[in-house]
């Protein structure tokens, strides 16, 4: 049975099961599952992410952009299952105010499970700029990651599943480092001001002093460029 050894596995007792263990090379969580394909046997090539698509998603999205108006618009996806990683919902609306006065950009802020008042606090902090709630399942969240000009999130699932659809990102990060767990892909910007002893891989409840650091101010630029090169 082969795994990650005992310094590396996320439950470091269950590496004494293995009778072979790797300690994996490269800086990237994705570089090190591949390590660990490649000790099992896989050939070496470039990771490509194949993500199913779904007809009624693709059909329901469709109905809700058009319901709206909307053909041109980005992503502010404000959840996380760690509330240490998250970005505060009123710094994504106040994000959102500032990239409608300067771009006329008008966002949608997609909603997970129990995350309706998170996306409140968004739109009201978001003033006359007003962005769109919606709630979707996975694979309606897909379907609009592929459709949206560029996504903001915190290190979350929404911003990784963006990634590996090829849509432009931009990454807020705190406790976690981006070498490690950044978005994969190319077109990626990342904001982050945690100081060299804040990084840590613990949940933590509230907002980590790491992410209140980041500023709207800080955030802007990165959107910028994204916006400059689509």
């Amino acid at each position: 049975m082969l795994g990650f050894d005992w310094d590396y596995a996320r439950e470091a007792p269950a590496s004494l099961l293995y009778s072979r263990r790797i300690h994996p090379s490269g800086a990237h969580k994705v570089e090190h599952n591949l390590a660990l394909a490649e000790a099992a046997g896989a050939k070496h090539v470039t990771p490509r992410f194949v993500l199913p698509e779904s007809v009624e998603a693709n059909k329901w999205v469709g109905e809700q952009l058009a319901k709206h108006g909307l053909t041109d618009f980005y992503i502010i996806s404000p959840g996380g299952g760690w509330r240490s990683k998250c970005w505060p919902a009123e710094r994504f609306g106040e994000l959102h105010q500032e990239l409608a006065r300067r771009y006329g950009l008008r966002g949608v802020v997609s909603i997970g499970p129990g995350e309706d008042a998170l996306a409140n606090e968004v739109i009201e902090a978001a003033g006359d700029s007003a962005p769109i709630p919606l709630a979707t399942d996975l694979l309606q969240l897909t379907a609009l990651l592929r459709r949206a000009k560029f996504v903001v999130a915190a290190d979350t699932g929404p911003l990784h599943l963006a990634a590996a659809l090829g849509t432009a990102v931009v990454g807020l990060y705190g406790p976690t480092d981006p070498a490690r767990n950044g978005p994969f892909g190319t077109r990626a910007a990342v904001v982050r001001k945690a100081l060299s002893w804040e990084t840590t891989y613990k949940r933590g409840a509230s907002h980590s002093p790491a992410m209140l650091r980041i500023e709207v101010a800080d955030v802007v630029p990165a959107v910028g460029t994204l916006v400059e090169n689509s």
